[in-house]
């Protein structure tokens, strides 16, 4: 817990943190443990599955389960209880995903998302069969949580239903006596419900996902006056106070990143978080250098509007934002991928040569988005050849972006 934190509850915002007095920035508000996490699969067997410590020969348990390959630090070892139910669960996704599949065609998969619910099947599980296990929270306080239902797709509701009746139809059929109450429990229902939820309140990092009932309270500004951070290789989230806080301010964290464009958070909050984003940053545009294209015929900048295009308001040259942005984030993605192989002199190609041509070609904005993270990138290239100077370079270019996108926003804000 923290200090300076009260809830407060309105008809259309439901439950979120206000300051319950002046909080000085620097503030540590709140430290927040998971009720359920799950560590991605690429990666599950490389970490410790209770504290996230990276294991290595010295440091790993023999207590690894050998049917879903999650492992155990020696510090944890035999201290961590493991559900059956979940461990049966994860060995069915690869089936379960194709019997989605037969049902909804055009699914992108999000074993995330199945982990996390088979994690918190399992914890229904064990507060049932082992109701003195001690735990900060419970399943009372995961279903507290808002799902936003009504703000749900019907085709993404009857995707959750399937999977839902999947998992109970798998988990009948696997007919273990120690499954019966908690057959009892778990209805389609329940199960959709708690994807929902899942979907608006998860928090996650390169390691994994998970949910934080308490700091699922915190409410979103694409301007957030706090910051929430993890530690390498733990799962607690810390919440700290960015700027001075008035009593009764609401606490606001950003649920982006901060330096997207505008275009690009919007659509974001509204496919994930199911919202359209009316915060002053979002209602000025302030920051609109990091999307803006140059019209070649009148050399004046274009700002893209809300249906994805760029309109000349002297010429009206339209160019598409979104073909764009494909292209843009297609050679990003490629270098990201380069680079996560180790070919680090692909990634530096394909953002110099690939990323930049098109960049200049479509006359981006020099403080452009895709500019921002092509620098932060070859940065990070510059960084693992040892080429100091070049590091120096680009840490140089991406501060003069990140000063300038900071101080237009002040200044747009202020006056």
């Amino acid at each position: 817990g923290g200090g300076g934190i009260k809830k407060k509850h309105t008809e259309k915002q439901g439950s979120f943190y206000v300051s319950d007095s002046p909080i000085s920035k620097g503030t540590l508000l709140l430290i927040d443990r998971p009720y359920a996490y799950t560590l991605r699969d690429a990666i599950k067997n490389q970490h410790c599955s209770s504290c996230l410590t990276k294991i290595s020969p010295e440091n790993a348990s023999t207590n690894a389960c050998t049917d879903c390959r999650m492992v155990c630090c020696n510090a944890c070892g035999d201290s961590v209880i493991h559900s059956s139910l979940t461990c049966f669960l994860y060995s069915k996704y690869v089936d379960i995903v194709a019997d989605v599949r037969n049902v909804h065609q055009d699914i992108e998969e999000d074993e995330l998302t199945y982990r996390l619910m088979c994690s918190i099947i399992g914890l229904i599980h064990l507060e049932l069969t082992l109701p003195d296990t001690q735990n900060e929270y419970n399943f009372e306080d995961m279903m507290a949580l808002s799902s936003n239902a009504l703000q749900h797709k019907e085709d993404e509701i009857d995707i959750m239903n399937t999977y839902s009746t999947l998992i109970i139809e798998r988990i009948r059929s696997n007919n273990k006596q120690a499954y019966q109450a908690t057959l009892q429990l778990i209805t389609e229902q329940l199960l959709t419900d708690i994807q929902m939820k899942i979907r608006i309140n998860s928090f996650g990092d390169n390691l994994g996902t998970g949910i934080y009932p308490n700091a699922s309270f915190f409410n979103h500004s694409c301007d957030p006056n706090v910051f929430d951070y993890t530690l390498p290789g733990k799962k607690d989230i810390y919440f700290r106070a960015i700027k001075d806080i008035k009593e009764g301010e609401p606490l606001l964290i950003s649920y982006t990143e901060y330096f997207l464009p505008f275009y690009n958070r919007q659509l974001f909050l509204k496919n994930r978080y199911l919202f359209h984003c009316e915060c002053e940053r979002c209602a000025n545009q302030s920051d609109h250098v990091l999307q803006d294209l140059l019209c070649t015929d009148c050399n004046i900048y274009m700002i893209e509007n809300k249906g994805g295009l760029y309109i000349c308001n002297t010429c009206t040259n339209t160019v598409s934002g979104i073909t764009f942005r494909n292209q843009c984030q297609y050679r990003l993605d490629k270098a990201q991928s380069y680079y996560d192989d180790r070919q680090f002199k692909k990634a530096y190609r394909m953002v110099s040569r690939s990323l930049f041509y098109l960049l200049k070609k479509w006359n981006a904005h020099e403080y452009h988005y895709y500019y921002l993270k092509g620098y932060l990138l070859l940065y990070q290239i510059s960084k693992k050849l040892e080429q100091n100077q070049l590091m120096i370079t680009y840490s140089q270019q991406l501060v003069n972006i990140m000063e300038h996108i900071l101080q237009d926003t002040a200044n747009a804000w202020l006056g």
